[in-house]
């Protein structure tokens, strides 16, 4: 009998990749004893020429082929939704819950935390219409709570979906590319004519002196917070800052932001820029123009040092909590596109 560590199938719709992880080391579960190892010349005992058998032999799997393979479950679940209606077979990469950033961390949880902050914000203006309302407080946990909750449960959906369709394979795992259209998602490799990148993005984090050796929060990491901080700075003044600003000021956490630009969201109009800017700092501190150089420890707090960027000022910031807000970048490069 002659052993070959690659073989090549018979049928013209499977291809076959020598060094496949996934099945590399497989092999017949019965040897004979006294068995020569066919890659040594001395005889070996079974244990012996079984692992090495193991060891050496590499054995090729077939590859999966679909019409269309999808990475990101975000928008991306919608794409490989709409191609399986249309009778594709179609591949899903996502090693996290389905529905992206925007249900899971941004714009469902952050709306249904900004909702109660403008009914507080409504009830503390209220004197201004001859209006008595009392805030008696925010169940910070038991929010944070529902918010989760109603992620998880909505992600749950799109996955029981996902699960009981057939020719709709979800691979919960991390993937790259390692050749023209073929992905290798955790030792495995998968092909398709038509592969979509639709994996998001991460929040940027921008190269501030001590930072790597400090705990901060970003917009998915802060959702996990159950006990509402005192106080905590946004390095960011962008949309991120902006709304988890004011959700943390409405409910009576301190709050500071601190952006580069001169003004906050400054995609939007200036003038409606400059309105925001004025509402917030009635109750918040806002510092445009400045930028954080460098963080650090002190005792249980934390404390950030702001340069301007008009002038050589420097402000020292200190809060329970530094969240980033500073960005977003693409987690494209995850993927290996090139």
């Amino acid at each position: 009998m002659s052993l070959s560590p690659r073989f090549v199938s018979s049928s013209s719709n499977t291809r076959l990749r020598p060094q496949s992880h996934a099945l590399k080391g497989c092999v017949m579960k019965v040897v004979p004893s006294g068995w020569f190892y066919p890659f040594s010349s001395r005889r070996v005992g079974f244990l012996r020429g079984f692992t090495g058998f193991m060891r050496d032999l590499s054995f090729s799997m077939p590859m999966q082929e679909y019409d269309l393979i999808v990475i990101g479950g975000g928008t991306g679940n919608q794409i490989t939704y709409e191609g399986h209606k249309a009778g594709m077979k179609v591949a899903l990469v996502e090693p996290g819950p389905l529905g992206g950033t925007c249900l899971n961390r941004g714009c469902v949880p952050s709306k249904m935390l900004i909702y109660p902050s403008d009914v507080i914000m409504q009830a503390k203006r209220a004197k201004s219409i001859n209006t008595n309302l009392t805030y008696n407080g925010t169940d910070f946990q038991s929010l944070m709570e529902r918010v989760a909750e109603r992620a998880e449960r909505a992600s749950q959906k799109k996955a029981d979906y996902v699960n009981a369709a057939d020719d709709y394979h979800w691979y919960q795992k991390e993937c790259e590319f390692v050749d023209d259209y073929i992905l290798d998602v955790s030792g495995e490799e998968i092909t398709a004519p038509q592969i979509v990148i639709a994996s998001g993005t991460r929040p940027l984090v921008p190269p501030i002196d001590g930072l790597e050796s400090l705990d901060y929060l970003d917009n998915r990491s802060v959702l996990n917070l159950r006990e509402q901080p005192e106080s905590v700075a946004m390095i960011g003044g962008g949309y991120v800052a902006v709304e988890f600003g004011h959700f943390f000021s409405a409910i009576g956490t301190e709050v500071t932001i601190i952006g580069r630009s001169p003004h906050l969201v400054k995609r939007e109009d200036e003038d409606a820029s400059e309105l925001l800017e004025k509402e917030l700092s009635k109750r918040l501190r806002v510092l445009t123009s400045y930028e954080a150089v460098e963080v650090s420890k002190t005792g249980p707090r934390k404390r950030i040092l702001a340069k301007s960027v008009d002038s050589s000022e420097e402000i020292e910031v200190e809060v329970d909590e530094i969240m980033l807000a500073a960005g977003r970048r693409p987690n494209s490069d995850r993927v290996k596109p090139e």
